[in-house]
């Protein structure tokens, strides 16, 4: 029985979906435009992105291109097709994100030195993720408190952060697959 990951993307989309609902039923693409402090919808939407970060970021990115860039949509409605534009992306981005992890999880599975590697770079990765984090933490409270123009203080420190959690996220998964082999081949678990 391999570790399921059609199971882990139906869970994610599962939440994305819930939470695109529950953010466009709160009316969260007006809060975003005028700022607000952080509620339940940010809290979700938080965890959701440290589970999801790849996805998410580029979702976000993609529908403020998209948003930016379409003439059809009146500039009235321009937040709400943003807000929709993103969640659609993020649920068809989250399958190829889990996969590639699948891939990459598989691959690093096949010797010793792989692994090494592939912790190695995870380790690096959500290091410097976590050093960006802290600085974008920094400009984004000092900005808010400087200018007008900024309403989102926690806006780049939660879109790092959920790079930055993918690491973490990844590494996880790759260590459950691991066990799993292992454990269904009756080795002992060796990391």
């Amino acid at each position: 029985m391999e570790m399921q990951i059609n199971k882990i993307i139906w869970w994610n989309l599962g939440l994305i979906i819930s939470i695109g609902v529950y953010g466009a039923l709160t009316d969260e693409p007006y809060w975003r435009e005028v700022g607000h402090d952080p509620n339940l919808y940010d809290y979700l939407f938080w965890f959701a992105t440290a589970l999801n970060g790849p996805s998410s970021v580029a979702a976000d990115y993609l529908s403020w291109l998209a948003g930016t860039h379409a003439r059809f949509i009146h500039w009235e409605w321009q937040g709400e097709a943003r807000f929709m534009i993103q969640y659609v992306l993020w649920c068809l981005l989250l399958w190829p994100q889990w996969k590639l992890y699948e891939f990459v999880a598989n691959f690093s599975l096949q010797n010793r030195q792989r692994r090494v590697v592939l912790s190695l770079f995870a380790l690096l990765f959500t290091l410097a993720g976590g050093i960006a984090t802290h600085k974008a933490w920094l400009f984004g409270h000092w900005e808010a408190a400087n200018s007008n123009l900024f309403i989102n203080k926690y806006f780049w420190f939660w879109r790092i952060g959920g790079l930055a959690c993918s690491g973490l996220v990844f590494s996880v998964y790759a260590y459950l697959t691991m066990r799993h082999r292992m454990r269904a081949a009756g080795r002992p678990i060796q990391i």
